[in-house]
């Protein structure tokens, strides 16, 4: 039985990193890109070597996302699913923060999911029907909930969601399901950087009284991968530790 193949977007550190181990793990063969290899991808490289292929990309290059889709599709032959997990973060005061960091988010955060997915979805039509299909997007809960400085970053996550609804209607017929998972603040590279007092304002927002792992968030993504969610499409899914109730 051929192994489904999926692309990883940013699977070199944090979050992607950990879909890329699940990925793995339950018998995926992977796709991944990043801006630069890390120690931990090399590792997986060396566990894995008939099963993770691994491209310095990045994403900012409008060309990037045809060369990924095209270097998997020559290495596993198919391309089964999607999953949009690369951005950046950036926090600050909409009306102080500068141009080219509000431009740096939309661009990665936005029009390069656009644009690979755009080049998936072309793959994902050249399967049959049958063939059950899926995309993933990592979006956040700071699209349905505010957070003092995070305006920009949040309505680059907010698109994700728009992104995921809209799509599920467009390619439903080929047997495509397309969802979101939104999670909270997870400790990670992106939010090692809080302050003491950030830090303490976000886990008071918190019921369950701490930061998420990647861990919390993986079995969501899998389980959406899956063949318990082929009549599931156009939804969000928040894993958020209870934030945003």
């Amino acid at each position: 039985m051929e192994r489904r193949a999926v692309i990883v977007s940013g699977g070199s550190k944090g979050l992607g990193l950990g879909i890329v181990r699940a990925c793995l793990k339950e018998g995926y063969n992977v796709c991944t890109f990043s801006r630069s290899q890390t120690k931990e991808i090399t590792a997986l490289l060396k566990e894995y070597p008939d099963n993770l292929h691994y491209l310095v990309a990045d994403q900012k290059d409008p060309g990037s996302a045809a060369a990924v889709v095209k270097a998997a599709r020559q290495r596993f032959h198919h391309i089964h699913a999607l999953v949009n997990n690369a951005a950046v973060g950036y926090d600050g005061l909409l009306a102080i923060m500068p141009p080219h960091r509000i431009e740096e988010l939309i661009q990665i955060n936005v029009t390069s999911s656009l644009l690979l997915t755009r080049e998936c979805v072309r793959e994902f039509l050249r399967l049959p029907r049958t063939e059950p299909k899926t995309i993933v997007s990592i979006s956040s809960i700071v699209s349905l909930t505010g957070y003092r400085g995070l305006s920009a970053y949040a309505a680059t996550k907010s698109a994700m969601i728009g992104m995921t609804k809209s799509l599920a209607r467009e390619i439903a017929p080929a047997n495509v399901t397309v969802n979101a998972v939104l999670p909270g603040f997870l400790e990670t590279e992106m939010t090692g950087s809080l302050g003491e007092a950030q830090r303490a304002s976000v886990l008071r927002r918190v019921p369950l009284g701490r930061m998420g792992t990647t861990e919390d968030v993986l079995p969501m993504v899998l389980f959406l991968m899956g063949e318990g969610a082929r009549f599931i499409t156009g939804q969000t899914f928040v894993v958020d530790g209870g934030s945003s109730c």
